[in-house]
This record gives structure tokens, C-alpha cells and sequence, in this order.
């Protein structure tokens, strides 16, 4: 999960709106209840959301946003306890947060920052934090633990500038994740509507292309519909007329097949395209014949080699699946492959 690049790439009037929106949370939130005991969030701390989320914007937010958050703690509050067990901690667990969020497989981030509100027998109300930390080659879980009594010290308490950095690393995380599935909402919709237009617009397809053309379906979110379409075992009936001078010449009508084949869109909305195949004919006077289809949008034409007379037959077609199936039927099966494939078009 790239949450820089993602992030990067969103207006910047959207982004910060919603940093606006996450800024107000925390002020909802204590105006119900306190944060921490009798203590209630201070959003004009130095480590408050409210107060970092601007540096955290213009670092493009994610690896960048994460480590300017806590570049500041480390400024005015990290440095000076630089060897204290829970400035320790949270350093191995930053460190394990930043290459885990490349991790797909890894679903908890950023609520390992969240705190939990508990009662100590011994050292009364704390917020408590379970982190997954690593030390060289291996990985564990530790627990910093705040106590709410460190709040007295009118937040100058190394141990309360955590509890906010820890606070506005959930924030930004939950941040870039609003800011992720906006962008895949919107990626998705595009490639949603790109497939459906393909399928409504674009040449109909029988049961069996729309089976094959499924594998063309990519699993990649960000990946366009493609281009090219597959044609197969496909039907058409039309006429073969012979050129064969005034009394020569004649016309016959032709069962026609495409084995396989393709066309190509040459648009974004998919209503026009050209392709070709290879062609198989049957006739009524000259049998069997073996050549080559072109077609443009709705207009086909042919020719085919005829061996039972030694003659090349010009093919013009018409489409048989509009008169078996028609518009309705194109596009009821046009829903149903779009319903098939939505876990792959739709985030």
C-alpha cells in the first residue's frame, strides 16, 4: 500500500478536507467525556492533530506525514528522554509501523495507535497501548503505558506528548485511509462505468465471447477496460455474390462463422471499432468456403475461396445477433457479466 503516492495524487481542496473533518472528531469527542481521566483532549498542544496537520499536509501525508509527527515529538520531547523505556518502544514500533504499511497482508494499521482507557489497581487510570515492535530480525509486542496522573504536569510530561503522537498517528492514518478509498471509490467507478459502457456500446457479444472476454478482466484496480476484444465461434448469416461478368454472376446466401478474431475500439465511449477474423461460409449453390472478414462498427464484408467451383465469393453480413437477441437481450447479459466480475471492478 503506497499511501505517499496515493495521497499525493488527490486535490488539494479535497485533502484538506478531510483533515478539516478529522480535526472536529477530537473536539466531539471531549465535549461528551474526558480523554484521560479527569483530563480532556488539549487541542492547543504542540502534538495535537490540530497543530500537526498542516506540516502533516504539506509532506504529502503517509511515510513522510508519519515521520514529520514524530520528528516534532522527538524535537521537544523525544530527545531529551531519548533512553526512557517507553521513548524506546516507540521508536522499534514506528520503525515496524513504516514497513508494515507496505505490507498487504497487515490489516491493523493505524489502530495499533489507538489507546485503551483502563483502571490500575496500582497506578490508578492509564492509557495503555499495545504495540507490535521489532528488534532486528525478530518481532514482538510491547506496551507503553500512560498515565493519566502524567497529565498533571501541565503537558510538558514526555510521556503525555506520546499519548498525543500516538493520537495524531491514528488521525493521519485513518486520514490517508478516507483518502484511499475515496480515490479507489472513484478509480473504481470510472472502470465500472468503462466496462459497462464497453458492453452496452460496444459489438455484442454472445454468451461464449462474453465468457472468454472475461479473462481479459484484470485484477488490478487501476487498469483500464481493454481495448481489445475477442471474437469467438461467432454467427452470422448474408449474402456471397459472384462476379462473374452479366450472365455469369449470382448471388447466394451464406451461413457464416468467425472461429476467432478481435476488434479493437478506437474510442473512449467503445462505439466505434474495426476488427478482423478469419471466415468460414456455407452456401447453398457453392458450398463450402474458406477466407477472411474485416469489419468497421456495424458493417462487415468478406471474401472466401470456394473450392467446389474454384470461385472467390465477396461476403457482405448481417448481424444475426441482433434478430435472435436484440438490444434487450445484449444488454441483460451485459448486467450479468458485470455482476459476475464486480468483486474485480469494484474495490
Amino acid at each position: 500500500m503506497n499511501t505517499v503516492n496515493r495521497t499525493a495524487i488527490r486535490p488539494v481542496s479535497t485533502r484538506w478536507l478531510v483533515l478539516l473533518l478529522w480535526c472536529l472528531i477530537p473536539l466531539v469527542a471531549t465535549a461528551e467525556e474526558p480523554w484521560c481521566g479527569r483530563y480532556a483532549y488539549d487541542s492547543d498542544h504542540p502534538l495535537s492533530w490540530q497543530n500537526l496537520a498542516p506540516g502533516y499536509a504539506d509532506k504529502g501525508g503517509g511515510k513522510a506525514g508519519y515521520r514529520y509527527i514524530t520528528s516534532v515529538f522527538d524535537a521537544d520531547y523525544g530527545g531529551p528522554h531519548w533512553d526512557a523505556e517507553e521513548v524506546v518502544t516507540f521508536h522499534k514500533a514506528f520503525g515496524k509501523y513504516l514497513n508494515d504499511i507496505d505490507d498487504p497482508e497487515i490489516r491493523d494499521e493505524p489502530e495499533r495507535w489507538k489507546s485503551g482507557l483502563i483502571r490500575d489497581e496500582d497506578r490508578g487510570e492509564i492509557l495503555q497501548y499495545a504495540l507490535p515492535v521489532s528488534d532486528e530480525a525478530n518481532a514482538f509486542p510491547a506496551e507503553v503505558i500512560v498515565p493519566c496522573a502524567a497529565f498533571e504536569q501541565d503537558g510538558e510530561s514526555y510521556l503525555v506528548a506520546l499519548a498525543y503522537t500516538f493520537h495524531a498517528l491514528n488521525t493521519a492514518g485513518l486520514t490517508d485511509q478516507a483518502n484511499l478509498r475515496e480515490s479507489g471509490a472513484e478509480i473504481a467507478s470510472k472502470r465500472y462505468n468503462a466496462y459497462r459502457d464497453m458492453l452496452y456500446n460496444g459489438l455484442a457479444m454472445w454468451p461464449w465471447e462474453l465468457w472468454a472476454n472475461g479473462f481479459l478482466v484484470k485484477d488490478n484496480f487501476d487498469a483500464p477496460p481493454p481495448k481489445t476484444q475477442l471474437v469467438l465461434m461467432r454467427p452470422n448469416v448474408g449474402m456471397a455474390l459472384k462476379f462473374d461478368g452479366l450472365d455469369g454472376s449470382q448471388l447466394d446466401f451464406a451461413f457464416a462463422v468467425e472461429p476467432v478474431g478481435f476488434v479493437r475500439y478506437t474510442d473512449s465511449s467503445y462505439r466505434k471499432w474495426w476488427g478482423a477474423s478469419p471466415l468460414l461460409t456455407i452456401t447453398n449453390d457453392n458450398g463450402i468456403g474458406l477466407g477472411a472478414l474485416a469489419r468497421y462498427r456495424t458493417f462487415t464484408a468478406g471474401a472466401t475461396w470456394h473450392e467446389q467451383d474454384s470461385d472467390v465469393l465477396l461476403y457482405l453480413s448481417v448481424d444475426l445477433y441482433q434478430y435472435l437477441l436484440g438490444e434487450k437481450g445484449k444488454l441483460r447479459m451485459a448486467d450479468e457479466f458485470l455482476d459476475k466480475h464486480r468483486d474485480r471492478l469494484v474495490p
